[in-house]
């Protein structure tokens, strides 16, 4: 059904008659798509060959039995590259393949070695056969060879590093060493100055000979070329009509059916109108006389089709296999040399072989596509790491048990694991002057007329009702929004903001805050230029403050042990930081572990960061999302006010609000007095106009409606705390249900954490299991969100987690 789809994605109207569990797509109206990048690859015939080695991954997985090749097709298929390479002075030609399925390991009976002897035939010329294809013997025989030699590597997947996985001596399962599969790949790199591909039977495979790594140039060879030459056809605006026949099913039991449908010449008439045909799936066991009848109808009608003019594509497998039995494969437009790969190319998936080459450009020659676009200038550039929790989402994607569980993303989810919009921010509500409260639009039944009540915006449709235009904001933002967020931080008494002492201006989120906060201590902190962490710390934390040329080290924080805080090391560590450094401090909710210091330890870390001459840089992304309680999770910020630091804040609206695309937040800077203020305000300015300009400003206004209305924000308060109390529910039912599955483990660490996270103290294994016995995905340290934790899922949850732990 896959490939159905995909067919009908590629603009095809297909109208479908089933018969005997394979199936006729008829396009009646085709529309243009303009082709496909996908399948617009450099080719070998574009390619300056004169002098270089010629790297080229064949497919010469041929039948061998005792040493004798059961049919050469496959390598005949490769003649007219390997030939081409040599008719164009290549100095040399080094041909890699597979051979079966070696699991990793040295095996004599597939060895490549007769498939140098069939290639001495064919190509009427010597052939050098290597024992291995890496090593210091293989790259000092091809480092330099001989003009017009033509070289045969050892099967590679004697070596593990090629498919990236295999098996022990024991029979076990193994998977390669990460590193020593870059090594592999960079060995044979070594061996060409070029990189061809013409194994089109093995592209839907990421192995390492198919990537190509290492080589600038790397085309198909005319192999290849076919197949996406014709594939496109029939992905990509096929001619009209365009006929799909799909099937593999048995019917042995239907024969006297099909007869009957021959007779009325059922498979002839739509085969015979068609000007594309695409067959992949045999309509039977066509391997045996008894059953093949209805194979070799299609067969005779495919041919006499093509002897019409209609193009004719035989997808691999066993429909080739059929062309074979019935003799036809020359009598057809093309035969698929790979099963596997043009099923998925079908099915619209994405073919690592194939996207591995380089794109052609339209018109272009070799000399203009190398030519004039020159060395590439970030050659020297490594592919980097994949996001953790984007890796953890796309697993849980990929899942189809329907009890999956995704505990990695870290936005809030409400009770049925939807995304959620605050009322506050979106619901129209109604007032009702006689009840004297709101009532919900959409939900609540109206028991008076309609002129008993008023209609109450909430904050969003506020703003578009007031039809603001979409100019600029300032460089520092809006400033009721910033003037209040700062406010909602500190308090209405703050000193900092009666004496005016705050230099405050509108972030991109919490993110874009702290990165005005590291651009502006990069340029004007004259203390020790060094951050200290709490260890762990938001992963985005050390690169924010390093790409802005600062060193990051850390202070202890998180006892594994506890599953808390480590409150004795965390003092220990700040008094050896050196004086008029930076530490940054979470305000609350800490993220990724959830653990907080309570009210008397924050007194103590303000006492002793104040006796170190340190500077205290607070984040705080939760703020009412931990305890539901606004001023409550500002009261690290407001003791160490109070004590006289002067410190900076970055904030963001993301979670508080559900503001996370809005991307709303604000950076302040405490300042010993006004006219510092002013002075640091300036530069800030400075500073945003050069990494943003200025601010986004809907989810600004939003903010501010809500901060600057009362009664807007007195239903916000109450969204803040739902999901606050939603949280620390689940955490409650977590810890229940742990217990009640017979855990004797302790787990009060999970109802001792606050807000998003939960480093519940499972290890790697652990996790690993989650994942594959149970559906649940979680980073690697333990860490889950609570916010998809759920009452649906709890209790598989923690049966789950008490299955791995116990």
């Amino acid at each position: 059904m896959k490939i159905l789809q995909n067919l009908c994605n590629s603009k095809l109207f297909l109208k479908f008659v089933r018969v005997n569990q394979f199936a006729f797509a008829f396009a009646k109206d085709c529309k243009k798509d303009g082709g496909n990048a996908a399948f617009n690859k450099l080719s070998i015939d574009k390619m300056d060959l004169k002098d270089k080695r010629v790297l080229m991954r064949v497919d010469f997985n041929v039948p061998i039995k005792d040493g004798k090749i059961g049919s050469n097709q496959r390598i005949v298929a490769s003649m007219e590259s390997i030939k081409y390479a040599l008719d164009k002075q290549a100095k040399s030609v080094v041909l890699m393949s597979h051979l079966g399925r070696p699991e990793g390991k040295k095996d004599q009976k597939l060895t490549l070695k007769p498939v140098a002897e069939e290639l001495k035939k064919l190509l009427e010329n010597d052939v050098t056969f290597l024992p291995d294809c890496v090593g210091s013997e293989v790259e000092s025989k091809c480092k330099d060879p001989a003009k017009g030699s033509v070289i045969l590597l050892e099967n590679l997947r004697f070596h593990i590093e090629e498919e990236g996985k295999g098996k022990d001596d024991k029979g076990n399962k193994t998977k390669a060493d990460k590193e020593k599969v870059k090594e592999f790949r960079k060995n044979l790199a070594k061996l060409g100055d070029v990189y061809v591909n013409d194994a089109f039977g093995t592209a839907h495979r990421a192995h390492s000979s198919m990537m190509g790594e290492g080589f600038q140039k790397r085309a198909s060879g005319f192999l290849m070329a076919k197949e996406l030459k014709y594939f496109s056809q029939a992905l990509h605006n096929p001619p009209k009509p365009f006929l799909t026949i799909l099937g593999g099913a048995k019917i042995s039991d239907k024969i006297p059916m099909i007869m009957h449908m021959l007779d009325k010449d059922l498979f002839q008439k739509p085969i015979c109108a068609a000007k594309l045909i695409l067959w992949n799936g045999p309509p039977g066991v066509f391997e045996i006389d008894l059953f093949a009848k209805g194979s070799e109808a299609v067969m005779d009608a495919i041919v006499s089709a093509t002897k019409g003019g209609a193009t004719s594509i035989i997808g691999g497998g066993d429909t080739a296999s059929c062309c074979k039995k019935f003799k036809t494969t020359d009598k057809v437009s093309h035969v698929s040399t790979g099963g596997g790969a043009s099923l998925e190319l079908l099915e619209g998936k994405i073919l690592p072989g194939v996207q591995a080459l380089r794109n052609r450009l339209l018109g272009a020659t070799t000399s203009t596509v190398y030519g004039k676009r020159g060395k590439a200038w970030f050659n020297s550039v490594k592919m980097g790491p994949p996001d953790a929790i984007l890796g953890v989402t796309e697993a849980y994607k990929r899942d189809t048990n329907p009890n999956r569980i995704n505990l990695g993303v870290g936005a809030y989810r409400d009770d049925h694991g939807n995304p959620w919009v605050l009322p506050s921010v979106r619901m129209k509500r109604l007032w009702c002057c006689k009840l004297r409260c709101w009532c919900k639009v959409s939900n609540d039944h109206l028991l008076f007329p309609i002129s008993d009540f008023t209609i109450g915006f909430k904050a969003e449709e506020r703003v578009v009702s007031k039809k603001l235009n979409k100019e600029y904001a300032t460089i520092l933002g809006i400033p009721e929004f910033y003037n209040k967020a700062i406010e909602l931080a500190l308090g209405k008494n703050s000193q900092v903001l009666q004496e005016k002492r705050n230099a405050t201006a509108q972030g991109i989120s919490g993110t874009g805050s702290l990165r005005i906060g590291s651009a502006f201590f990069n340029k004007f902190w004259d203390g020790n230029r060094e951050v200290y962490v709490p260890n762990p710390t938001w992963g985005n934390h050390i690169p924010l403050f390093e790409h802005a040329g600062l060193t990051i080290k850390k202070y202890r924080y998180y006892d594994p042990k506890t599953c808390g805080l480590d409150f004795k090391g965390c003092l220990d560590d700040i008094k050896q930081i050196p004086e008029k450094s930076i530490i940054i401090l979470h305000a609350c909710a800490h993220n990724p572990t959830g653990v907080d210091p309570n009210k008397e330890q924050w007194c103590e870390l303000s006492k002793l960061i104040k006796e170190r001459n340190l500077y205290p840089f607070f984040d705080m992304a939760y703020q009412g999302f931990a305890s539901g309680d606004m001023d409550r999770d500002a009261q690290a910020i407001r003791i160490f006010e109070s004590e006289g630091h002067q410190y900076c804040l970055s904030q963001s609206f993301a979670k508080n609000m559900g503001l996370y695309g809005e991307r709303a937040g604000a950076f302040t800077v405490a300042c010993a007095n006004k006219d510092e203020a002013d002075r640091v305000t300036s530069q800030l300015k400075i500073l945003i106009r050069a990494l943003y300009s200025n601010p986004p400003i809907h989810g600004a206004r939003i903010a501010g409606e809500i901060l600057n209305d009362p009664e807007l924000y007195g239903i916000w308060l109450k969204d803040v705390k739902l999901m606050a109390d939603r949280i620390i529910g689940v955490r409650s039912q977590l810890k229940e249900n742990l217990i009640k599955n017979g855990s004797t483990r302790s787990w009060d660490h999970i109802t001792n954490q606050i807000g998003m996270f939960c480093y519940t103290g499972m290890k790697a294994d652990q996790v690993e299991r989650l994942s594959k016995e149970f559906s649940i995905y979680l980073t690697k340290d333990g860490r889950i969100s609570m916010a998809g934790v759920t009452s649906k899922n709890v209790e598989y949850l923690a049966k789950a987690m008490h299955e791995v732990t116990k």
